[in-house]
């Protein structure tokens, strides 16, 4: 069992040690590409919960729950297993920028977010009321920027899959691009939907022919 008292897994540091506007802007910035397009950073609860299971057994075996021990290598492995397809699907989710592409499309970002910045009189002044005692002009800045930058992104998730505005989504079950939540039980995208088709198809005509060959020799 000791090849399991360590799993590795690629993580991100998320959060900056530092607190002046500029680096936890950054930070944002980073995060959101991490998120949305880095594909060897996953960080699904479902997927981290996989990996865990070495480390949750161990605690369970040392509260006095009795194991076996192939038992155990045969639910660690199966978990392991699982956590790799799952890293698979959620590869796939990922959409494809490089950096470089993405700075770009965050600066647009940016300077949309500049244009439509309201300044805090304005909105304490829409808002009938002050800001809290404990929130300065940084923090609602700040906020406000992350915010944005947050709804920005989703709003050009949608446009790089192809998607309309105000819908539900949902995955595609064979390669994890953004569709139309039709409330038909749509699983696939198009591209998918028709491969999927050909496929069926294809071992339709093959389960005929090995029918038709079977009734032959028969005969």
């Amino acid at each position: 069992m000791n090849e399991w008292t360590v799993v590795e897994y690629r993580g991100y540091k998320s959060k900056s040690e530092k607190t002046d506007w500029c680096s936890l802007i950054r930070q944002k910035v980073n995060n959101l590409y991490t998120r949305y397009f880095d594909e060897e950073v996953i960080l699904k609860r479902d997927y981290i919960s996989l990996l865990n299971t070495p480390k949750q057994l161990y605690y369970q075996w040392k509260n006095g729950v009795e194991m076996d021990s192939s038992e155990l290598t045969t639910i660690i492995d199966e978990a392991m297993n699982n956590a790799e397809k799952l890293k698979v699907t959620y590869q796939k989710q990922k959409m494809s920028l490089p950096w470089k592409d993405y700075k770009k499309v965050i600066e647009g970002f940016l300077q949309k977010i500049l244009n439509n910045c309201k300044l805090i009189e304005d909105y304490e002044d829409k808002q009938k009321s002050n800001l809290y005692d404990f929130m300065n002009e940084d923090n609602f800045y700040i906020g406000y920027i992350c915010k944005y930058l947050e709804n920005e992104m989703k709003q050009w998730q949608k446009k790089y899959y192809g998607v309309r505005n105000h819908k539900k989504y949902k995955r595609c079950k064979l390669c994890g691009v953004l569709i139309e939540n039709t409330g038909n039980k749509r699983m696939y995208c198009i591209a998918c939907a028709k491969a999927n088709e050909l496929k069926n198809a294809t071992l339709r005509k093959q389960k005929q022919r090995q029918n038709e060959l079977s009734r032959n020799r028969k005969c």
